[in-house]
């Protein structure tokens, strides 16, 4: 059996740089063991995965594991969902219009809905304060 079915050849890279990097070799990488030095390898595997625009569904189909283990190797992690949470809340209470742009907004610039929505009320609130000032 291969250790690299249908895996992307520069994620075999970052995989076996990893591993090696750590002191392991590939099948170690893919175990199950859970020690600190073999979770650090899995770690920055992940991370060098995602800083090359990999999906976390797609890095986890790479490192053989769960879509939430994936999640867990990115620090602030639980920050980041539970703000993805909250702005997803805020979308569902406005118009099905106003979802869309702010949707298609976020994807043009590549931010997160919720990024996105903060940097608007920052704006409209120097508006206000600038407005309200003069």
């Amino acid at each position: 059996m291969s250790l690299w079915p249908a895996i992307p050849p520069t994620a075999k890279d970052i995989i076996r740089e990893s591993a090696t990097g750590h002191g392991l070799d590939v099948a170690d990488f893919y175990s199950q063991i859970r020690e600190a030095n073999y979770v650090s390898a899995r770690r920055t595997a992940a991370r060098r995965l995602r800083e090359r625009g990999y999906s976390i569904k797609r890095i986890s189909r790479c490192l053989r594991c769960s879509e939430d283990t994936t999640r867990n190797y990115f620090e602030n992690y639980s920050e980041q969902k539970s703000n993805y949470y909250a702005a997803k809340g805020i979308l569902r209470k406005l118009s099905p219009e106003a979802q869309q742009i702010i949707q298609q907004r976020a994807k043009t610039e590549n931010v997160t809905i919720g990024r996105l929505m903060t940097q608007w009320i920052e704006e409209r609130a120097i508006v206000e304060t600038m407005r309200v000032a003069a």
